[in-house]
């Protein structure tokens, strides 16, 4: 019996994980949060729609580059890709546009502008230039850069580590508990017979 029920609680795992969707598992950050890349590449609004729409662990994405580190782990993760959370309400004017950080003003003016004192930014050479109508951030080798076109992007998440093999080892110890609970009982009643 407790072969059959070990046997079915694999089996029940196995089929559960082979029916979820792969998907990466988003990179620890130096401040604790999660980083997933998108490799998919779309334009900027539309880049900032799908993380708005995703989330990891039932946590939602937020993303606020708020150290010269997380924007290190970024571009290691990708050298050029669309940092979806900050935004151009009116021209001239970069906010964080989501998340808990959301619209305080990162930068204010063009390749001359600048940033309030406790934020930070890591504009290219040049930038922001708003050559033509550039209203998405872009990461690029050489720093920030406000662009359009299309490319893939990095979302945040404040979730906890992944779990899984914690989950599975919880069952299992529970099913061993269930099981042992069981043969006592039997014992027990077995006893009460004779």
């Amino acid at each position: 019996m407790r072969r059959i029920r070990t046997i079915l609680l694999l089996a029940t795992f196995l089929i559960a994980f082979s029916i979820s969707p792969a998907r990466a598992v988003p990179v620890e950050g130096p401040d604790g949060s999660f980083y997933e890349l998108v490799s998919t590449a779309v334009a900027g609004p539309a880049a900032r729609a799908a993380a708005l729409a995703a989330s990891y662990q039932d946590v939602p994405d937020q993303l606020a580059i708020t150290s010269a580190a997380v924007d290190s782990l970024l571009a290691g993760l990708a050298p050029i890709g669309w940092l979806v959370g900050m935004g151009q309400p009116t021209e001239g004017t970069w906010t964080w546009a989501d998340g808990p950080r959301a619209k305080p003003v990162v930068w204010i003016g063009g390749p001359g502008g600048s940033a309030p004192a406790v934020v930070y930014t890591n504009w290219g050479p040049g930038e922001a230039d708003d050559g033509g109508i550039q209203d998405s951030l872009l990461r690029i080798p050489s720093g920030w850069d406000d662009s359009n076109g299309t490319q893939g992007y990095s979302i945040r998440y404040s979730a906890p580590e992944p779990a899984t093999f914690l989950l599975l080892g919880s069952a299992l110890a529970g099913a061993s508990l269930a099981g042992r609970r069981q043969r006592r009982r039997a014992q027990a009643l077995g006893g009460m017979r004779h």
